[in-house]
């Protein structure tokens, strides 16, 4: 089993909200004024949009040596909704951020953490809605003002917020496995039997950590991949220029092909190369004509969900999974939306688009996916024990599924295989 890290000082900094934020999440809702005031979620691996008109200029200013430094210095700055920093001595340390799309899980060579400080006025809807998305994941911000929530003491404890007979089925429904163990997902096997689903942390990627993935390699490969392979990359598109997209396929088209001999299709679901794809069933039939094997991509697993929605690409897929004839492989927001429940994550960017909807594809019967377990300081501390916020995310996922579903746990590394109705995951 592998142990959980987190940084030292990354808990502490975050639980110093602003007044006005704290009044205003004790009432249990965000303003349009309180969405400028900073909260401090989480720090996390990580790095902010990969393109400097998202990055603030702070040339002038004296380069902060700390982590809290950095979120000082983010939260002098209105515009400053982020950062990400590193320990390296270097004079890009610390980097501010206007509203972006983080690489989330992705720290680079420098080991960056990215930290959100405040929620944008572009991401806080200011819609019913989008109150009620927001006012659960941020419930354990109150919490942790009120009752002293710290790294060092961050257990399966409880407090008065969550009902302990409620928090102890929730956390029955986790399955935190290492090592290849079948996991129950009531999957049906006379229904879904035909079924193939190959979902990953950062498999076939090129910022996959693990060094001996032959175990996964192998994993795929019994699946039987055959026909047109295409790499979906919607969950990229929006914030990030077209050079990014188009490094983070060639970089997993090379691997795939020389891990898997598969080559991928660069391709996106809400527009065709030279321009809009019919976004009908009968236009994402023929957009899926001789495919076999689906990519889907990491990035903003919302709008990717929005945009499988929106275009009706989801439910064609999901049909042609389920009858055997496309294998679904994913990694990251790929593997999220899958799943049963998609709202297990911090990523809040895109959520006002789903419209109080947080259903996923449903591909793997009652169970959902929380990838870069391992990777993500948020959900345990330094022993690897859950956080509240882990305990927090897990209730209300919980609650969403009428006390039915299950949470899978991937660290990177892992990857969560279904075959003959029957779900197994498998480590390298």
């Amino acid at each position: 089993m592998k142990r959980f890290c987190v940084q030292a000082g990354v808990w502490a900094s975050f639980i110093q909200g602003s007044r006005a934020a704290r009044s205003t999440l004790v009432r249990g809702q965000i303003s349009v004024d309180a969405a400028n005031e900073p909260f401090h979620q989480p720090c996390q691996v990580g790095q902010g949009q990969a393109w400097f008109d998202a990055r603030i200029d702070i040339s002038e200013d004296a380069a902060p040596v700390s982590i809290e430094d950095c979120i000082a210095l983010c939260e002098r700055r209105p515009a400053c909704v982020s950062i990400d920093f590193t320990t390296n001595s270097q004079s890009d340390a610390c980097r501010l951020y206007r509203p972006n799309t983080p690489r989330l899980g992705e720290g680079g060579p420098d080991e960056r953490q990215y930290c959100i400080v405040r929620i944008s006025n572009s991401s806080a809807s200011t819609t019913d809605n989008a109150y009620q998305l927001l006012r659960s994941p941020l419930a354990w911000l109150n919490e942790a003002i009120n009752f002293g929530f710290s790294g060092t003491n961050a257990t399966t404890s409880t407090t008065t917020s969550l009902d302990p007979h409620e928090l102890r089925e929730a956390l029955g429904s986790w399955v935190n496995s290492h090592g290849e163990k079948e996991v129950n997902c009531d999957i049906s096997e006379k229904e879904h039997g035909r079924m193939r689903v190959f979902l990953s942390s950062s498999l076939f990627d090129v910022n996959a950590t693990v060094q001996n993935d032959s175990v996964l390699v192998d994993a795929f490969m019994s699946l039987k991949p055959k026909g047109r392979a295409i790499w979906i990359g919607d969950a990229a598109k929006g914030a990030r220029p077209f050079w990014v997209r188009f490094t983070s396929f060639g970089g997993t088209k090379k691997t795939m092909q020389k891990k898997t001999n598969i080559t991928l299709e660069w391709t996106f679901i809400d527009s065709g190369l030279w321009g809009n794809r019919e976004k009908s069933i009968e236009g994402m039939e023929k957009f899926l004509d001789g495919v076999g094997v689906v990519y889907l991509a990491g990035g903003d697993h919302m709008h990717l969900m929005y945009t499988m929605r929106t275009t009706l690409f989801g439910e064609v897929l999901r049909r042609r999974v389920l009858e055997g004839s496309i294998l679904l492989v994913a990694r990251s927001a790929g593997t999220i939306d899958t799943g049963r429940d998609v709202g297990f994550s911090t990523e809040l960017q895109s959520i006002a688009k789903l419209d109080g909807d947080l259903s996923g594809l449903g591909l793997i019967g009652d169970c959902s996916v929380r990838p870069h377990f391992d990777h993500q300081p948020a959900w345990h501390d330094k022993k690897g024990q859950v956080s509240h916020l882990f305990q927090q995310f897990l209730v209300e996922q919980y609650r969403r599924t009428n006390g039915t579903g299950k949470l899978v746990t991937l660290n990177d590394g892992d990857a969560l295989m279904v075959q003959n109705g029957k779900a197994v995951i498998v480590s390298a």
